[in-house]
């Protein structure tokens, strides 16, 4: 039976997954990055976790997400914060040379999204993934296919501006989602909410050890600061679901990412937000949930979309 590798690169950690043609993950496994190595040492490492992991499975095809702006039609990441030293390197042809196998390589927030629509079928087909982490990002898929763009760009969510007037983002611009409900904008809305209720020393809250999970964990207990930094968080992301809604009218709306296990204290300002700026018959249309598929959606995704393009099954090498 074949099944497809699935590969997941963080700035960190690589996961490596076996997946089927049903997405059911059959195995996994995890590499280390070590970044400053740049990609072939990484492969060498990975091919030799995939070998293991596939065992008898006939492997037909190799998916890699990685995070920063990647040029799918050549295989190619241009660049990623968290891979300084992979700038401009072809990792699809990296891949191809251990593996042998066809490979594709997608962002990893685009191979989220794609395993986030798979799972859900017909109701997957028009779908917008969101994944809150250090930064936000995102991938749009639209009638079933990968929305890129004309320069393959496409989907970068977090860079959405919701307030022209807003905070500094990480990107040089101003007001970015990402400044807002990425890990480090939560972080920040909690430390100027302490400031300003004259918390500065005596709110643990100010702490510079203080996690976006920290704030959320504090605002889930009533906690002044950390829910108005959850308010300021939640208002910003309902403007950008507002807005893809009405620009995009998808069936789901899914949240994801590590920031994401404290959506339940976002969610309330997010829905606000979302009654008060988007259409009526965009937001009844639309469901707006939680991943399903967790830390497995990238791997998932980019096994699925090396899926898309059949090749004969041969074992890995």
């Amino acid at each position: 039976m074949s099944a497809w590798i699935g590969i997941d690169i963080g700035g960190t950690n690589i996961k490596v997954a076996v997946v089927s043609a049903t997405g059911l993950v059959l195995a996994r496994g995890v590499v280390e990055t070590r970044a400053s190595e740049g990609p072939v040492p990484a492969f060498r490492r990975i091919h030799h976790a995939a070998r293991h992991l596939a065992g008898r499975h006939a492997i037909a095809g190799v998916g890699i997400g990685c995070a920063g702006l990647v040029d799918a039609a050549r295989g190619i990441l241009r660049e990623s914060p968290n891979l300084p030293a992979w700038r401009k390197a072809p990792l699809a042809r990296v891949a191809r040379a251990h593996f042998k196998l066809p490979t594709v390589l997608e962002n990893d927030a685009t191979s989220a999204a794609f395993g986030e629509s798979f799972v859900r079928g017909t109701r997957g087909r028009d779908l917008v993934f969101i994944t809150l982490g250090t930064g936000v990002g995102g991938g749009i898929i639209a009638d079933g296919r990968v929305v890129r763009g004309v320069s393959g760009f496409g989907g970068e969510i977090g860079h959405m501006t919701v307030d022209p007037d807003g905070p500094p983002c990480k990107c040089g611009s101003n007001g970015c989602l990402e400044a807002y409900a990425g890990a480090y904008g939560i972080v920040r809305a909690a430390r100027e909410a302490a400031v300003a209720r004259g918390w500065k020393r005596a709110h643990r809250l100010s702490g510079r050890a203080v996690t976006a999970r920290d704030v959320l964990d504090a605002a889930r207990r009533g906690d002044a600061v950390g829910r108005a930094a959850a308010r300021e968080a939640g208002e910003h992301l309902g403007i950008a679901v507002a807005s893809i809604l009405n620009l995009l009218n998808p069936s789901a709306v899914v949240i994801g990412g590590g920031v994401a296990g404290g959506f339940d204290v976002l969610a309330p300002h997010v829905r606000r937000a979302i009654a008060r700026y988007a259409f009526a018959d965009t937001v009844r249309a639309a469901r707006i949930e939680q991943s399903r598929l967790g830390n497995d959606a990238a791997v998932i995704g980019a096994a699925m979309l090396a899926r898309i393009h059949p090749r004969p099954a041969r074992k890995t090498r």
